[in-house]
């Protein structure tokens, strides 16, 4: 049936998280002033307490499930001394709150589809301007591996959405929109982002069918052993210029788990200095953590780097190995609960809850390699506002 969705309007917070996710990539376009980027996560924040104050309906995100998480939060704030604890420790509930004010929503199959066109075209203008971006640094740095980091991150959640929409149609067309993805992390040469956009389709909550899983574990296993061996990627892997799978796999394993690489070949992009450095004062305070946002005067002193571009190890250097913890299990419990909702749920409110729960995966593996917490108007704030629309929608039709 075709529905006419032309009179049917968005709801200010879906469109103030619209605008934010445009205001990611539109400085870099446009040359606006560097502080331009921060609004595209006060504007939501703003935006999602005003809803929040205004709603009719009730909150509908389960707001209990990441409410230990919010008390080690805003306790380590009370007791930091960091500078720019304050900015970031709201950053890092920002999320929450966009998604507890769009849990309020009230969600008609017209505007489901008028999200989804909306979500469609953002895909193709964030494709455009990636492409185009990647293709700047070619031209201003022939010999940069134009890591993307932030496109790459995009691109993850972007994924999970189309798988979920794959899944719910039963379409091998929103499978190969989500496959799609896959090239921002490859054009640019992020490797996380690239094993990052693979787990997304390969272990997606979405009910794609046993033999399509199969078949897309086929295609990218074949695909990723061709990339892998490509020169860009070998010389973005090895300082060598060539190594093999296997040689990847153990410097990644040493890196992510033991912080410190044995092999001499393997490029870790000079991740290991700022690991060995915060790893040296974890034992300071290996339960507790040193406090909100105190790695970032670490890493800049040792190395001028703001951020350790290992999500995992900041959370145990800040809020200790308890805090770290504590994040990985609410993201387990979130995503299970947002399963089961979507697996009970139906019609159009499962997409979003597959959605919402599948990028967790995608949002776990980069955090080994980067800083998708905190670069929550690249990925949070979307992911939540699908998630909250996802239960809110959820709540109201299956009452």
């Amino acid at each position: 049936m075709q529905l006419n969705i032309s009179n049917t309007r968005i709801p200010g917070i879906i469109v103030i998280v619209a605008i934010s996710m445009g205001i990611n990539f539109l400085p870099i376009l446009i040359f606006m002033p560097s502080g331009t980027s921060a609004l595209a996560w006060i504007l939501p924040f703003v935006a999602s307490i005003s809803e929040l104050f205004n709603a009719r309906n009730k909150v509908n995100f389960p707001l209990k499930i990441w409410l230990p998480f919010i008390v080690i939060v805003f306790i380590y704030f009370l007791f930091s001394t960091a500078s720019n604890a304050l900015q970031r420790s709201i950053m890092l509930l920002v999320p929450i709150a966009v998604g507890c004010a769009c849990s309020t929503l009230s969600i008609s199959e017209n505007l489901f589809f008028k999200i989804k066109k909306l979500i469609d075209k953002f895909t193709i203008i964030f494709m455009i301007i990636s492409l185009y971006i990647v293709a700047a640094t070619v031209v201003i740095d022939t010999d940069s591996s134009n890591g993307y980091a932030m496109g790459a991150i995009t691109a993850t959640l972007l994924t999970s959405w189309y798988m979920a929409l794959s899944g719910y149609y039963n379409s091998i067309r929103y499978a190969l929109i989500a496959g799609s993805t896959l090239i921002i992390p490859i054009i640019s040469n992020v490797r996380i982002g690239m094993l990052a956009v693979v787990s997304a389709m390969i272990f997606t909550f979405s009910p794609i069918g046993f033999f399509r899983r199969m078949a897309i574990i086929g295609l990218l296993s074949i695909s990723g052993f061709f990339i892998f061996h490509t020169d860009k990627v070998q010389q973005k892997m090895f300082f060598s210029g060539s190594g093999t799978i296997l040689e990847a796999i153990d410097g990644a394993q040493d890196l992510f788990f033991n912080i410190e690489v044995d092999s001499q070949n393997f490029v870790t992009s000079g991740r290991v200095i700022t690991y060995l450095v915060l790893k040296e004062k974890l034992d300071e305070n290996y339960w507790f953590g040193h406090g909100s946002n105190s790695s970032e005067i670490v890493t800049l002193n040792a190395t001028g780097v703001v951020h350790p571009h290992n999500d995992w190890l900041r959370l145990h250097f800040e809020y200790g190995l308890i805090g770290a913890i504590v994040f990985g299990l609410t993201m387990l419990v979130q995503s299970i609960d947002a399963f089961s909702k979507a697996r009970k749920a139906d019609g159009f409110p499962s997409i979003f809850l597959y959605a919402g729960a599948t990028s967790f995966i995608p949002m776990a593996v980069t955090m080994l390699s980067d800083n998708v917490i905190l670069y929550i108007a690249w990925f949070g704030i979307l992911q939540f506002a699908l998630l909250g629309l996802g239960y809110g929608s959820y709540h109201r039709y299956e009452r």
